[in-house]
């Protein structure tokens, strides 16, 4: 066997190995009820540069599977709602998605200002910051049982708000087909995210992504509490609502990956900000009243 091809193969030995990592990972996160997404990314810096095991994989090849990943999460995006469900939640809930995006876009934004970093790298910052995670918060309610309680109306609202004005109906048995290669592509996705990160800039971000997530959060409990007064829910009720928005995950990763070009800086601080959040969000919600 030549050299080159003794690479090759070691490649894909190496790229299977962590395609079945990420599958126990998920299976993991999924028996101790808890976010598989801060799990995908910790195994993304693992892997990468700097990390415990790096793998011998090219940069171009990084990103082509990053975008593949994202392509297919904004694509399973618009297989999650019907177009009457869309004018249903745009007709109720549009003033809870404008104190969303005016509470939780802004916190980002000033933090890239304040940190030196170039307009456009401040205001992909603020999308970091003002978007929660479909994901996590959809699992923590199935997890929690609380699908049918009155405030999860007003949460499920204020998210989907929020995915459209990130991103962009098809039949249910479309969305069973192409669930579980959604589901294989968003691992990959973090996981090749976590392979662009260098863990040696992580600690000196940790501070900045730490205070923003805790000033964040609360501007989610904020934007639940409004969403769920407006909906008519008692005080408990309102305080779950915002506890339960506070988890940022999938686009936050996508917004960061997006500029990663534009600011060294914008990728560890996305990073550390969603493992923070991504962690503390589905706990908020487990405790909340």
């Amino acid at each position: 066997m030549s050299p080159q091809a003794h690479e090759a193969s070691q490649i894909f030995i190496e790229l299977g190995a962590a395609i079945v990592s990420l599958a126990l990972l998920g299976r993991l996160a999924s028996r101790i009820g808890f976010s598989s997404i801060p799990l995908y990314l910790l195994l993304g810096l693992a892997f990468g540069n700097g990390g415990l095991a790096p793998l011998k994989v090219s940069e171009e090849f990084i990103h082509v599977g990053a975008e593949i990943g994202v392509l297919l999460l904004l694509f399973m995006l618009g297989l999650e709602y019907t177009g009457e469900e869309l004018k249903h939640h745009l007709r109720t809930m549009l003033p809870a998605g404008a104190v969303d995006l005016a509470l939780n876009f802004p916190p980002g934004l000033i933090a890239g200002l304040l940190l030196g970093w170039s307009p456009l790298a401040s205001l992909l910052l603020g999308g970091v910051t003002y978007i929660s995670s479909s994901g996590i918060i959809a699992k923590v309610l199935a997890e929690l049982k609380r699908l049918d309680e009155p405030e999860t109306t007003s949460i499920v609202s204020v998210l989907v708000l929020e995915d459209l004005a990130m991103a962009g109906p098809i039949a249910e048995k479309s969305q069973r087909l192409l669930g579980p290669l959604r589901d294989l592509f968003a691992a990959t996705f973090f996981f090749f995210f976590g392979l662009e990160i260098d863990p040696k800039a992580l600690p000196p971000v940790m501070p900045v992504a730490i205070a923003l997530g805790v000033v964040s959060a609360l501007t989610k409990v904020l934007t639940g509490y409004w969403a769920g007064g407006r909906a008519g829910l008692d005080r408990r009720g309102r305080i779950r609502a915002g506890m339960t928005l506070v988890a940022r995950g999938e686009f936050s990763i996508v917004i960061a990956g997006l500029g990663a070009g534009i600011s060294p800086l914008l990728g560890p601080v996305a990073a550390a900000y969603v493992l923070f959040l991504a962690v503390l969000g589905p706990i908020l919600a487990r405790v909340s009243p």
